[in-house]
């Protein structure tokens, strides 16, 4: 039997393609190592260079990245504990009334897991401000977690939203499987991005159908002064937005946080949202602990314990995705 050539890629559209054109770069060759890429985890670079290193009063709050704006309309999906829900509201990013905030677990479940985090106490704290809390929702069906597919449940669970979602967000996604094989830990987390966007490109286009139509109003901005290095849009983006030309809708964005280094570069996040929905990455920055007080990153299975490392003391980043704008005509393949 002739053996099939695995350096031909897939001709395949869509998050079928997008899945088949990674499974594929995850058999030709290695993840890339952190060695390669970016410094270690343990690597001590200068506070110059690393912005997380800084002190404080050397970056002030305005400058530091936070993509959401009192009046838009977020979707927190994979709470663990729901203190990043709590964070928003307290802080005052987010009205408590435009945040729904949703997690994969049971309400018992959440309980249970959470139980030493005083995440009663957080939900409390949420719906006594008027946050939509939700429970089962999976970040890879949305549409099906809100009953969007009935006629007689059209958006039953999101409490009669009239408008558009502006954001999606998922913060440090991660199955919690414990996979050691580093090959095989990476072809599990691609695909539940994979199936993550796909989920978010879903909801949207049926949420649409759902509301009048809107006129495009301008897109936010978040008040960054132009020398800060850890708030850029992305150099390779055709589309990239100027300030004077701020004029496409500011709705269906999707937001995800990562840890920087490995495992996480080897998922190519930006890759996978833009080969399975067409998303690219409109901004990106830092993801500083210290503007959500009231966030704990937990570990995926749960408890009181955070993750084995501080996260503070570990660099994040978080990425807005948005729907990519092709410019020009398209080049003819030879």
């Amino acid at each position: 039997m002739a053996r099939k050539n695995l350096s031909k890629k897939p001709n395949r559209k869509g998050l079928a393609g997008a899945l088949a054109r990674h499974l594929l770069a995850s058999k030709v060759t290695k993840p890339k190592t952190v060695a390669n890429s970016r410094p270690k985890l343990g690597d001590s670079p200068s506070s110059k260079d690393d912005p997380l290193k800084k002190p404080l009063q050397d970056i002030p709050l305005h400058q530091k990245f936070q993509p959401f704006k009192q009046d838009d309309k977020v979707i927190l999906v994979g709470e663990g504990d729901f203190t990043f829900a709590k964070s928003l509201v307290a802080q005052s990013y987010v009205k408590p009334e435009n945040l729904i905030a949703t997690s994969l677990d049971s309400e018992a479940d959440t309980l249970s897991k959470y139980s030493g985090s005083n995440v009663q106490d957080t939900l409390k704290f949420l719906r006594d401000s008027n946050v939509l809390v939700l429970h089962d929702i999976d970040a890879q069906d949305l549409v099906g977690s809100f009953k969007l597919n009935s006629r007689k449940e059209n958006m039953s669970r999101l409490r009669g939203w009239t408008s558009m979602v502006n954001y999606i967000v998922f913060n440090f996604p991660h199955l919690g499987t414990g996979i050691k094989d580093i090959e095989r830990n990476t072809i599990a987390h691609q695909k539940l991005l994979a199936k993550f966007f796909q989920s978010c490109e879903d909801f949207y286009k049926v949420v649409k159908r759902s509301l009048p139509p809107q006129e495009s109003i301008p897109v936010h901005y978040t008040q960054l002064q132009e020398h800060n290095d850890d708030f850029e849009y992305d150099e390779d983006d055709e589309h990239k937005p100027s300030p004077k030309k701020a004029t496409e809708a500011k709705d269906s964005k999707v937001v995800v946080s990562l840890f920087e280094g490995e495992p996480y570069q080897s998922w190519q996040v930006r890759d996978l949202a833009r080969d399975s929905i067409d998303y690219k990455v409109q901004r990106s920055g830092a993801f500083y602990w210290d503007i959500y007080p009231e966030y704990h990153h937990r570990t995926t299975v749960g408890g009181k314990k955070e993750t084995t490392r501080p996260p503070t003391n570990r660099k994040a980043r978080m990425y807005v995705f948005e729907k990519y704008q092709r410019i020009g005509k398209p080049r003819k393949i030879k």
